[in-house]
């Protein structure tokens, strides 16, 4: 499949108080598995967070030449998928019907979740194997397993575009290696994903592309082949971009 653009954000900026974390932003992010590197506080979460309207921001974001904030909240939802690197959950639910709120935007005129919504969200956790974990309730299971919870409800809702903030944190190494050639296979078929990480040892080489932001600016984007010491040092070393 060849690489269509997918995302462009032009002149985006955000301030958080008095403070500007993102200065003036212009990328284009193709199809294909992407992932932002940058210090503890660049910008980089912030980022991802624009891209999923979490957060307000100044310029604009298009997906396909449409502008993220012209999509209704269902078109924005069947579109992209986001997984939060802190959850908050106010309710004890199950794992399977956690997952099932992933096709919240897919629901029917009466409101209730087919029988194709619920074989979705069984094969999803067949294929991150948590099956084993669908009756139990979110607080009851560890922290690596929560991340696969969280990860599969993301794929349940079946969107193209997939935000995904340190998804692997709380994976051991192993752990991280599946997920991350998990990801990249679900990229080769079709999905546009997009990381945030710090994990750059483990990251899957050939294709893959790299943001990397310091001081709320883009410093450097290529492909995972071409991040040298050099860029690594500009991108986490460096204090001339600030």
């Amino acid at each position: 499949m060849t690489n269509a653009l997918t995302i462009t954000l032009k002149d985006v900026s955000v301030s958080l108080g008095e403070e500007l974390v993102l200065k003036s932003i212009g990328l284009s992010i193709d199809q294909g598995l992407s992932f932002i590197l940058g210090l503890n506080g660049s910008g980089k979460t912030t980022l991802l967070n624009c891209l999923s309207k979490s957060v307000p921001y100044k310029g604009d974001i298009s997906i396909l030449g449409t502008s993220i904030q012209k999509m209704s909240p269902k078109e924005f939802a069947r579109t992209v998928s986001i997984v939060h690197q802190k959850w908050s959950i106010p309710f004890r639910i199950s794992v399977f019907d956690f997952v099932l709120m992933g096709r919240f935007p897919y629901l029917n005129w009466l409101g209730s979740y087919s029988k194709l919504d619920r074989g979705l969200v069984l094969r999803n956790l067949e294929q991150l194997q948590i099956e084993h974990l669908k009756n139990r309730f979110i607080d009851q299971v560890s922290g690596g397993e929560l991340q696969r919870v969280f990860l599969c409800r993301a794929l349940a809702q079946d969107s193209p575009i997939m935000l995904l903030d340190e998804p692997a944190q709380s994976l051991d190494p192993p752990g991280k290696k599946d997920l991350y050639l998990l990801l990249k296979k679900l990229a080769q078929k079709g999905k546009t994903i997009i990381c945030t990480t710090h994990d750059i040892e483990t990251l899957p080489l050939r294709g893959s592309q790299v943001i990397g932001i310091r001081g709320g600016k883009v410093v450097f984007k290529g492909k995972v082949d071409s991040l040298s010491p050099e860029v690594q040092f500009q991108i986490y070393e460096s204090h001339l971009m600030n």
